[in-house]
């Protein structure tokens, strides 16, 4: 299993490096961006609001795609 998680690790950020280089290096801003930040979080300064949103938006999109992969929902 953990070989298989490495494949697809992989596999994404060979996809995230092609749209990185489709796009152009110089036109897109790439940073870590702490994930499941709280409001507590946010108050706190280690995530900022548009940063959780975000952030949030990208795990129920995920979650989308996972089901629809499995053919669930």
């Amino acid at each position: 299993r953990r070989q298989r998680q490495m494949c697809i690790r992989e596999s994404l950020w060979e996809q995230a490096w092609k749209a990185v280089k489709k796009r152009g290096v110089g036109n897109q801003e790439l940073r870590k961006v702490k994930g499941h930040a709280t409001a507590q979080d946010v108050e706190l300064g280690k995530a900022t609001a548009d940063d959780r949103v975000g952030n949030d938006t990208s795990d129920k999109l995920a979650d989308k795609g996972v089901e629809a992969i499995a053919g669930v929902g």
